[in-house]
């Protein structure tokens, strides 16, 4: 009966460490695929970029999205996704080029610099 026993539990540990193996495995997989092609929204022509976020409000936010090479002023909300304009200043985006945000998602911060204006605002 002891030998039913050892079997069974080393049967067990071996299925479980081939499982765990094949899941650490596919995460290996998945980063180093993703790392290549600039993650799961690389696009044929350019990728898919967050340039920065300003939300609005509960679930509002704009966003500023590069799209190969296009940028968008998008208005995102729970229930939908607007586009607002798309940016096609050639010194704006000449400006968001060399741009370099102090962190991702600083929608104030990039559209000061890019703007020029460094002025208080009023009422923040």
């Amino acid at each position: 009966m002891d030998y039913d026993l050892t079997a069974a539990t080393l049967k067990m540990f071996g299925v479980l460490g081939l499982i765990l193996g094949l899941l650490i495995g596919a995460v290996w997989l998945l980063r180093r695929f993703m790392s290549r092609t600039g993650g799961p929204l690389a696009l044929a022509g350019g990728e898919l970029a967050v340039l920065a976020q300003y939300p609005l409000g509960p679930k509002k936010v704009l966003a500023l999205v590069r799209v190969a090479d296009e940028v968008l002023l998008l208005g995102v909300t729970e229930a939908n996704i607007n586009l607002l304009s798309r940016i096609e200043d050639e010194a704006f985006l000449a400006r968001l080029k060399r741009s370099n945000p102090s962190r991702p998602g600083d929608f104030r911060g990039l559209l000061k610099r890019l703007t020029g204006r460094s002025g208080q605002e009023s009422g923040t």
